[in-house]
């Protein structure tokens, strides 16, 4: 890097002030880069889970079960993920997008219809609506009854879900 002195005090030259940019956007887009390889990480092992909660149940689903399905190291997993109810969290967190998404999708769709039609649409939609976040949903709901851990969760999700509805609502 190019400096020159005046009165006392160095100056970055025109080019060095490029140079210095240049490595910030680089070490930015680096960041985004790892940022996105964990989030493909990160949906990889929720697919596993998901593949492995279906198949075998929530509470008879370890971590274990779920490297094996997914095929990383075991280090690779726990790096983002402590335990099989942090999995289950990002799942429900998951499906609470896609059901927002299907609501907007609807909305968009059907911008004529009467506030009370699309609440009976909506509702009739999503529950004959197939996908594995309603088979997740409902073993969630029923590991609730056993696990203080998924107990303590189902109330924070309520919470959160309920502003973001609201939220949402005023968006759309």
């Amino acid at each position: 890097m190019t400096l020159t002195k005046s009165h006392d005090r160095i100056i970055p030259t025109e080019a060095s002030v490029f140079l210095i940019i240049n490595n910030i956007k680089e070490v930015e887009a680096l960041k985004h880069e790892k940022i996105k390889v964990a989030e493909k990480r990160k949906n990889e092992i929720c697919e596993a889970a998901k593949r492995c909660f279906l198949a075998k149940g929530f509470s008879k689903t370890g971590m274990e079960d779920v490297i094996k399905e997914v095929g990383m190291s075991k280090g690779g997993v726990y790096h983002h993920y402590k335990s099989t109810v942090d999995m289950l969290y990002d799942i429900m967190l998951k499906g609470n997008d896609y059901r927002f998404n299907k609501v907007s999708d609807f909305i968009e769709k059907n911008p004529d219809m009467s506030l009370e039609e699309m609440a009976v649409e909506l509702v009739i939609a999503k529950m004959f609506d197939e996908n594995d976040f309603m088979s997740i949903y409902a073993m969630f709901l029923m590991e609730c009854k056993e696990n203080s851990r998924l107990r303590k969760l189902r109330d924070e999700m309520k919470s959160n879900l309920t502003l973001e509805f609201l939220d949402f609502l005023e968006k759309n």
